[in-house]
């Protein structure tokens, strides 16, 4: 399994609440590797293996690839709170 353990927001959006405004995404592999990854290459790695990369925080949901347009995102699965928990890893809005 894959975990999502912080995120990089796009310079100047530090603070926004959207997901759009995700640039990279750190990614924890079940061997210990970590490395950084754009969110447009996680939603194509998830297009190909769904269900492969949770966020690192209870209940621990998938992430899933979207699309707005032009722009290829990621978001985690919706929880009872509707908070989409990859804002609250390190580097998020939410865990600032």
């Amino acid at each position: 399994m894959i975990y999502a353990t912080a995120v990089k927001m796009q310079s100047g959006r530090a603070y926004s609440h959207d997901v759009l405004a995700i640039d990279s995404i750190q990614l924890k592999y079940s061997n210990g590797d970590i490395s950084w990854s754009k969110k447009e290459d996680i939603y194509n790695h998830l297009l190909i293996y769904p269900k492969s990369i949770k966020v690192n925080i209870s209940p621990y949901p998938d992430l899933i690839p979207e699309h707005d347009g032009f722009t290829k995102y990621v978001k985690s699965q919706p929880d009872r709170t509707g908070d989409d928990k990859l804002l609250s890893l390190q580097g998020g809005p939410n865990n600032r």
